[in-house]
């Protein structure tokens, strides 16, 4: 089991590894093959990066093969910031009118749509597994304090504001729920200035409820609500030789009552069996817990079980890490309802643009909760990749084909280094009919190269921590 969990992590890896360097790939392939239409001179184009290992010759463009696989890159010159464009060997090229380079800039970014919507429709087609979408979201718990990220114990502002256990909501903003709490959770973290108003149903009634966003501790202080939402929880897997095995608790059954409390989500269900076996000794004596449960045919049945010492060894860092762990355990995993879901392509570009347009707004809105911190450059992105493939499949794909979109809308910013910007001179060029200065485009360009390597370095940095925490 232990090789079978090893190998599925080796297995996420190479996956994130060839996907991640495919839609860099694909990137710079609609530049190369724009520019080649086009009749731009095309100096060379390596699929990877670092140390080359095979080349040749296409249509006399040399092609490299290179070690790092990470994408690659196409050496167009007549697309630099220059008054003089030149060959690599010192030859004078001629100016490249403006359409053709805005054609070129604008293929890379049209690449990574296309292949985005080709992986969309796979995805559409055979449909992916997600927790039921519901149209209001209950509260389920409400704490009154939170510690915050000073550790200081805060006042919760939705507790003040009014929220209680039981409350529907059906609005947040005037956006309606559609998605249940996790599909439509963009709407808290991402509202505007951090502010949220809540459309909620209480014993008939209808109420508006205002407050702004906590910095949730848990999640590096983004606007993520600090209320958990009532979830119907099954079980969502059973450790071989566990107590809840031995119990003949099954996979799928319905948790009803915990120690004659009904259960809340999938977190509080958790969290309650954990608090009974919290910092107890081996050997120590135990307390029973008592469990009402229910089939999938509806049979109803009570459990009465103590937790089980238990060794359990794990990987983690994308199975580069063996740990293990001893103590009283369970073994039981909470799950909420699944169901299948065919998003269209068309669904799932729209889902893309806003996050990106979103997170872009956030980040340059000195009231919100998301900063250039909370940003993953490609080390975090990467991470996150092969977490979804160790999940399953269908999830990284999803992720894949959300990074394609991202990384299309990214590059059409209009910045200088990034494909916008080539489009921005170009078009100024032809409105103009004159060329912006060499003067001027130089020293901008090269000052964005620097933001731009500061800012990789940061996220490369944030992303480092997150992956060891």
């Amino acid at each position: 089991m232990d090789l079978q969990i090893f190998f599925s992590h080796i297995l996420s890896f190479l996956l994130m590894v060839f996907f991640f360097g495919f839609a860099v790939f694909i990137h710079e392939l609609g530049h190369l093959l724009v520019a080649m239409k086009c009749g731009l001179h095309v100096e060379r184009f390596s699929v990877g990066f670092g140390k080359t290992f095979f080349k040749w010759k296409f249509r006399g463009v040399e092609c490299w093969l290179s070690m790092i696989p990470f994408g690659g890159y196409v050496a167009l010159p007549q697309m630099e910031p220059t008054d003089t464009p030149k060959s690599y060997d010192d030859k004078d090229l001629p100016h490249a009118k403006p359409i053709p380079r805005i054609l070129v800039a604008f293929a890379g970014p049209l690449f990574n749509i296309i292949l985005g919507f080709i992986l969309a429709t796979i995805i559409w087609q055979i449909g992916t597994e997600q927790p039921v979408r519901e149209t209001s979201i209950t509260v389920g718990t409400i704490p009154k304090t939170y510690m915050d990220l000073d550790k200081k114990e805060q006042k919760n502002p939705e507790h003040v504001a009014g929220l209680e256990v039981g409350d529907v909501i059906t609005h947040v903003n005037g956006q309606k729920i559609t998605r249940g709490f996790y599909g439509n959770m963009d709407y808290f973290i991402f509202a505007e200035d951090s502010l949220i108003n809540l459309s909620v149903e209480r014993g008939g009634e209808k109420l508006n409820i205002k407050y702004t966003t906590a910095k949730n501790p848990k999640l590096e202080g983004v606007g993520y609500p600090l209320f958990e939402p009532y979830k119907k929880t099954y079980v969502g897997g059973v450790s071989p030789e566990s107590a809840i095995e031995k119990a003949g608790v099954k996979k799928g059954d319905l948790f009803l009552e915990i120690n004659g409390e009904k259960v809340q989500n999938p977190s509080w269900a958790h969290s309650k069996l954990t608090d009974t076996i919290k910092g107890v000794k081996k050997d120590s004596d135990l307390n029973d817990v008592v469990m009402k449960m229910q089939r999938e045919d509806g049979t109803v049945y009570d459990v009465t079980l103590q937790a089980k010492f238990m060794s359990i060894e794990y990987f983690t860092h994308m199975g580069l890490n063996k740990q293990k762990v001893e103590g009283y355990k369970y073994g039981v995993g909470f799950s909420p309802k699944f169901k299948l879901y065919h998003d269209t392509p068309l669904y799932q570009f729209e889902n893309a643009l806003l996050k990106t347009y979103y997170s872009l707004r956030s980040i340059v809105n000195p009231k919100s909760h998301i900063g250039i911190k909370h940003m993953s450059g490609p080390v975090g992105i990467g991470h996150g990749m092969a977490r979804m493939f160790n999940i399953g499949f269908m999830q990284g794909l999803i992720m894949v084909t959300i990074i394609n979109f991202s990384l299309a809308f990214f590059n059409l910013l209009p910045l200088p280094v990034l494909d916008g910007g080539h489009i921005t001179l170009a078009t100024m060029e032809l409105v103009s009919r004159k060329r912006v200065s060499e003067r001027f485009v130089r020293p901008v360009f090269y000052a964005f190269v620097m933001m731009l390597i500061t800012f990789a370095l940061f996220v490369t940095y944030n992303d480092v921590l997150r992956f060891f925490r």
